[in-house]
């Protein structure tokens, strides 16, 4: 424990004295209220959506990274790194040799504690995911939707084109700049969740129902216990604060995010819903079990999202 936490002799003292003494002897109570690290917080607080098991391994797969913007000019995209750590881009991997797709969750402007009138507001979030079974990139962000839209189109160009869905109805704003350059791999869930139909749609785009939470949360528990890693710290920690609420609803806990988790189960839902190796053709279904990766065999995950216009409170 004294090398693990670094810990002092006499901080070790006051560790036995405090368990005998303000906890009865009981570790795990000592835990729970002098929690070492997060993780440990985590598993001591609420329900998690995350078992134990699936944050240990991967706290070990997070890795080294940079912090920059994506940066376009006279054709070319490149990555400047930056000296903050909002409205920016978390990379683990520059690589762009491959298959990806990014998940987009722009910022409702709501409130992370209800109950403090001086609660910070939720984020803007977007994850970036190599096919091959790892996420390469998170963004964090207070900005304005354009900016936003300027550096998922700019990560999308730069990682080979990737599939991309912006989260609706909020993030109309980035569908438009997508639209406006002529994106080709924007997500259109009615094509390929509603029907066989080869005509085109306008249903572009990501919309979270009470139905698709449970795909995107159901998915994420899949992937990762099938070997995916999520490398990115930012992930990583929205991850272990994300629990289930009385109802059983999957939410962050109160006063914490969850836009680039969301944004992540956005992108792995793209992964498991569009072809690879091609642009989409309207002809395709996009089925799970069509994709040739042993953790996209998820072809229960959940209903179909009829992409309904209706608001939903989810």
């Amino acid at each position: 424990i004294m090398v693990k936490h670094s810990l002092a002799i006499e901080q070790l003292a006051w560790r036995k004295w405090a368990i005998k003494n303000k906890c009865q002897g009981d570790e795990d109570l000592f835990k729970q209220e002098y929690p070492a690290t997060p993780l440990e917080a985590f598993r001591h607080a609420g329900n998690p959506v995350f078992g134990a098991g699936i944050l240990h391994d991967q706290e070990k797969s997070l890795v080294d990274v940079k912090y920059g913007v994506f940066v376009r000019s006279k054709g070319v995209t490149t990555f400047e790194e930056v000296d903050r750590k909002i409205n920016c881009w978390q990379v683990h991997s520059l690589n762009n040799d491959g298959q990806f797709t990014i998940g987009c969750d722009t910022m409702e402007g709501k409130s992370l504690d209800t109950s403090d009138k001086k609660s910070k507001v939720d984020n803007h979030g977007m994850a970036v995911f190599n096919r091959n079974g790892e996420f390469v990139a998170a963004y964090k962000g207070q900005g304005d939707q354009i900016d936003v839209a300027e550096q998922l189109l700019s990560a999308a160009l730069y990682y080979n084109t990737a599939f991309v869905a912006p989260e609706l109805p909020n993030g109309m704003v980035v569908l438009q700049k997508l639209k406006d350059y002529g994106y080709p791999n924007i997500y259109n869930r009615q094509t390929h969740d509603e029907t066989l139909s080869v005509e085109n749609s306008d249903n572009l785009g990501w919309r979270t129902t009470l139905v698709t939470r449970k795909w995107l949360v159901d998915g994420m528990i899949q992937i990762l216990r099938d070997g995916v890693k999520v490398r990115c710290p930012w992930i990583y920690d929205e991850m272990t604060t994300f629990i289930k609420d009385k109802t059983g609803k999957a939410v962050h806990n109160t006063g914490k995010h969850d836009d680039v988790l969301f944004a992540a189960m956005i992108a792995v839902q793209l992964h498991l819903r569009t072809p690879m190796d091609e642009i989409y053709p309207f002809e395709t279904t996009g089925e799970e079990e069509d994709q040739a990766r042993d953790y996209n065999n998820l072809s229960v995950i959940g209903a179909i999202d009829y992409g309904d216009d209706e608001e939903w409170d989810y």
